[in-house]
């Protein structure tokens, strides 16, 4: 989860519990239920078009593919293998997610708001986002 308190840990029960019958949990912004709350309209569409362009390159059906809140079993962190990841940044995320669905997790999305950091600022850079369309066609070897 992300430490500049955009991600409320009240949701972290239910997460929990999910993560017994799945292998990762994410805390969804794009599924039914899911938000943002005070968060302007750009990086609204950056996360939406960022998770909808990964989704149909890689034929992934995860919704929220660049989202940081989640949960991981050992089983998904062992099928994924992390010496193989080879994204950092925003592609990080997709990255991670992708591989588990390729590897068979059972993968559950769960409705969360997020909310605009109130301290801090984005680390989001135009090299970042270009870096994660790249990145992600490399996903597809």
């Amino acid at each position: 989860m992300d430490a500049d308190f955009s991600h409320n840990p009240e949701y972290i029960p239910e997460m929990l519990q999910q993560l017994q019958k799945y292998d990762v949990v994410i805390g969804s912004r794009l599924v039914k239920g899911g938000g943002t709350k005070n968060r302007g309209v750009l990086r609204q569409t950056i996360t939406l078009l960022g998770s909808l362009y990964a989704g149909i390159i890689l034929n992934c059906p995860i919704k929220d593919l660049t989202g940081g809140f989640n949960m991981w079993s050992i089983t998904a962190i062992e099928k994924i293998n992390l010496n193989n990841i080879i994204s950092n940044g925003y592609a990080f995320q997709i990255e991670m997610k992708y591989k588990a669905y390729k590897n068979g997790c059972k993968i559950k999305e769960i409705p969360i708001i997020f909310n605009e950091r109130f301290c801090g600022k984005s680390k989001i850079t135009a090299g970042i986002l270009a870096e994660a369309l790249i990145k992600i066609f490399r996903l597809l070897k």
